[in-house]
């Protein structure tokens, strides 16, 4: 539904979630194994078995999440907004409205019939 309307995502990669497979990691969505990022930081700075939330009241996964925009380029290290920053956020926020758009009623029908065809 972000996609639709041109928000940048991060989604549970790996092809475990439905929507990578249409917006494409790391084409349209931003694709990571959640299920390992939080086994990673599952005993970080956990309180009083907050299920991963440390002293401060963050979850260790938006330092995960914060790595992962960094390295692709999407956001500078200290937080700011560059020019290039803004320009790979759009390009991949584009990508997704497309493929998201593209997916209407026809495509799925399409898709269905495709799946249907398959079963013999």
């Amino acid at each position: 539904e972000s996609a639709a309307f041109g928000a940048p995502s991060i989604v549970n990669g790996g092809g475990k979630v439905g929507a990578t497979s249409l917006l494409g990691e790391g084409v349209g969505c931003f694709a990571v194994d959640l299920g390992k990022v939080v086994s990673d930081t599952s005993g970080s700075g956990n309180v009083s078995g907050g299920g991963g939330i440390d002293e401060d009241g963050a979850a260790p996964i938006v330092d995960s999440i914060h790595s992962l925009l960094s390295s692709t380029g999407s956001a500078s290290h200290d937080g700011s907004e560059t020019v290039e920053n803004a320009s790979s956020l759009r390009q991949i926020a584009t990508e997704a409205r497309c493929r998201a758009l593209g997916w209407d009623e026809v495509a799925c029908c399409q898709g269905l019939i495709d799946i249907l065809n398959g079963i013999s």
